[in-house]
């Protein structure tokens, strides 16, 4: 059976609608707020693709829980290549280089929840930062990618 699949565009337009929502902790709803999955899942959802499988994300970031995430989502892109619509996987913990945060990609930069002063749903650019901390981009088989439709450089 064919995957449901949406232009990156709309999926981008999808997480835009999702910027400045709280911040919460494991949060999955626009009402009480998102984590980093939460708006990956909201993101597909408002547009009529359900991924969420009840993953329950513990307290403390859990590596194993964020690659079944990302797995579902589709399968990791080649390195360098980066496509707005595409989850980048992040690693912010030291010398270890776990992965530990995603974040929607899209032609201005990064969609992800900003546990720290913001506590909110934010838009950032790409920057030179993100790049050293990224660990991974993945494609989602629900994606039709558009031509033209880029990251900005």
């Amino acid at each position: 059976m064919e995957k449901a699949k949406i232009s990156n565009r709309v999926l981008v337009a999808a997480a835009r609608s999702l910027v400045g929502l709280k911040f919460t902790h494991m949060g999955r709803s626009i009402e009480n707020g998102l984590d980093c999955i939460g708006i990956v899942l909201k993101a597909f959802e408002l547009n009529g693709i359900q991924l969420d499988s009840g993953w329950v994300y513990p307290a403390s970031p859990d590596q194993d829980l964020l690659s079944v995430v990302l797995a579902s989502l589709g399968e990791p892109r080649p390195t360098g290549v980066i496509k707005p619509g595409d989850v980048a996987l992040f690693y912010f913990s030291g010398i270890h280089k776990i992965p530990t945060h995603i974040a929607v990609v899209t032609d201005y930069g990064l969609i992800h929840a900003d546990s720290g002063e913001s506590g909110k749903v934010i838009e950032v650019r790409f920057s030179p930062g993100y790049h050293r901390h990224l660990h991974s981009v993945w494609k989602s088989p629900h994606l039709q990618y558009e031509d033209g439709f880029d990251l900005w450089q």
